[in-house]
């Protein structure tokens, strides 16, 4: 626990945040494992139209077993956001550009992802984009 105690505020957020979601992560896939229950999404069983979310437990699911491919084909939004939020964790830790340190920053870069986000659940159940929609059955 020293190191925590080196680390400041914005370091020690950003580290519970990624220990939260490694470690839910890990224990879907210890459930999914175990049980060989599938998840599915409700909305989509529903209404036929994919969620925002739509594909990535699956996508989650290939990327333990290193497959990029399948990972970033089920859901390529969340490649898109995972690389935009490491890397403004790498220059949270590094400090520099200082930037990146300022909640109004990364406020903004949370809005503009969510964004993002929000327009590509749009796109992915238009016609024509069936590219976007997972690969694997739901």
């Amino acid at each position: 626990m020293k190191l925590l105690g080196k680390l400041d505020n914005v370091q020690k957020k950003i580290l519970i945040i990624y220990i939260a979601i490694i470690g839910s992560g890990l224990l879907i896939y210890a459930i999914m494992t175990i049980s060989q229950y599938d998840f599915f999404c409700p909305f989509y069983k529903m209404s036929g139209i994919y969620c925002p979310g739509c594909g990535l437990t699956r996508s989650c699911m290939r990327l333990i077993h290193l497959d990029f491919y399948h990972s970033f084909r089920n859901h390529p939004a969340f490649f898109v956001g995972a690389v935009v939020w490491i890397i403004i964790s790498i220059f949270a830790f590094i400090g520099k550009p200082k930037c990146f340190r300022n909640s109004k920053v990364n406020l903004t870069i949370m809005y503009i992802t969510l964004g993002l986000y929000i327009a590509f659940a749009i796109l992915r159940n238009i016609p024509g984009f069936e590219f976007l929609q997972p690969v694997d059955p739901v």
